[in-house]
């Protein structure tokens, strides 16, 4: 089995913009002073640990309530938090062009890393139900059977790891693939990976394409020369 390693970034582009924007509307409705910049300038100090799981929502509600002296609803608070995740055109062609693939190529998986927080994660993956109905069972978690699928996600909020490299060597290690087998990372985070015997790294542009991931799947095949 062959592993193509992406994260989830490349698959479903944030939009920042949508963030701002949800944000500066609930501002104005409430005739506040304060705007989308405002609230970003805000959240990002609290990032790094939502990425590790370490407060959710509820946290963050009390706290932006408190710092814009209003009062959101958690749903409302909910709504414009997530929809710098929703997905656009180009994130669901990319989606689709990803099922057309893994349904062309049974000996490949794979394995998605996400620095998100479970809010976005859950989000996207309601969105994915659709376009992939076996998508959640591919979730690596800690304490249940290994995940079995051909798409896996690795999420930071799991492996409670920072960087992407930390994060893949947690999810390698928990569903126990072999470092003889093909490892190929699109995401350039990852360059190498210690202990594999058939490793390559493959820079894409900043969109995966279905040539990116027909080429990532012909590395060490018998038909292409194995690279020094």
């Amino acid at each position: 089995m062959k592993t193509i390693i992406v994260s989830l970034g490349q698959l479903i582009s944030s939009d920042i913009s949508q963030f701002k924007a949800s944000f500066q509307n609930s501002f104005l409705n409430r005739q506040l002073k304060f705007t989308g910049e405002d609230a970003w300038n805000w959240l990002l100090p609290h990032l790094p640990e939502l990425r590790l799981a370490k407060i959710n929502l509820n946290d963050l509600l009390g706290d932006f309530n408190s710092k814009f002296s209003t009062t959101l609803s958690f749903d409302e608070f909910r709504k414009n938090f997530n929809s710098m995740s929703q997905m656009n055109s180009d994130s669901l062609t990319r989606m689709k062009v990803l099922v057309d693939f893994l349904q062309s190529h049974p000996d490949v998986q794979i394995l998605v890393v996400s620095h998100s927080n479970w809010s976005h994660f859950e989000f996207i993956m309601e969105q994915l139900d659709e376009i992939l109905p076996y998508c959640r069972a591919g979730l690596i978690e800690n304490d249940q059977a290994i995940p079995k699928g051909q798409i896996l996600f690795a999420p930071s909020m799991t492996s409670q790891c920072e960087k992407h490299p930390d994060t893949l060597d947690w999810a390698i290690k928990r569903l126990k693939i072999d470092l003889n087998d093909p490892l190929i990372s699109l995401l350039n985070t990852v360059q190498a990976v210690e202990g594999a015997e058939q490793f390559k790294y493959t820079p894409v542009g900043p969109n995966l394409r279905m040539e990116d991931f027909v080429n990532a799947a012909t590395v060490f095949s018998s038909t292409s020369p194995r690279p020094n």
